[in-house]
C-alpha cells in the first residue's frame, strides 16, 4: 500500500495515530539488501517495533546526510530515502530525536523491503 496508495497510507496515519510522537511520514527503506543475515533481521522484527534514525558518520561533513535505521543493538536495518529523509534531517539538526517504527516488512527471493513510519519529539 505505501507504493501502490501512499496519499491513503498518509490519510490513515494522521487519522489513526498508532505511535506517539509527532507523525512525520511512511516510506519503504532504502539498501535493506546490504543487512547481514537478511532471513534471521526478518525473523526477529516485529510490527511496531521501535528503531533509531542515526547519521551515517562518513557522510557527516557534506550536504547530503543519508539517515541509518537501525536497531537499539546498532542492527543496521536500511536508510530513509532522501526523499524522506529532509524532515528527519532537520529535526535532527536541531536537537530533537526522531526515530521508527516497523509498518510492514517483506522477504522475496532473498530480497528485504521495510516500511517504516518517521515520528519526531514534540516541540
Amino acid at each position: 500500500m505505501v507504493e501502490e496508495r501512499p496519499k491513503l497510507v498518509e490519510e490513515i496515519f494522521v487519522k489513526l495515530a498508532p505511535h506517539k510522537g509527532v507523525y512525520i511520514g511512511v516510506c519503504i527503506l532504502d539498501g535493506s539488501f546490504m543487512c547481514d543475515e537478511p532471513g534471521e533481521l526478518f525473523s526477529s522484527l516485529e510490527q511496531g517495533e521501535k528503531l533509531c534514525i542515526v547519521y551515517k558518520d562518513e557522510y557527516r561533513n557534506k550536504n547530503y546526510l543519508p539517515l541509518e535505521v537501525q536497531r537499539e543493538d546498532g542492527t543496521y536495518v536500511g536508510v530513509i530515502p532522501l526523499a524522506n529523509a529532509v524532515v528527519p534531517n532537520i529535526v535532527l539538526s536541531r536537537g530533537l530525536s526522531a526515530w521508527c517504527h516497523l509498518e510492514a516488512k517483506e522477504f522475496n527471493a532473498g530480497m528485504l523491503s521495510f516500511a517504516v513510519s518517521i515520528y519526531c519529539e514534540d516541540y
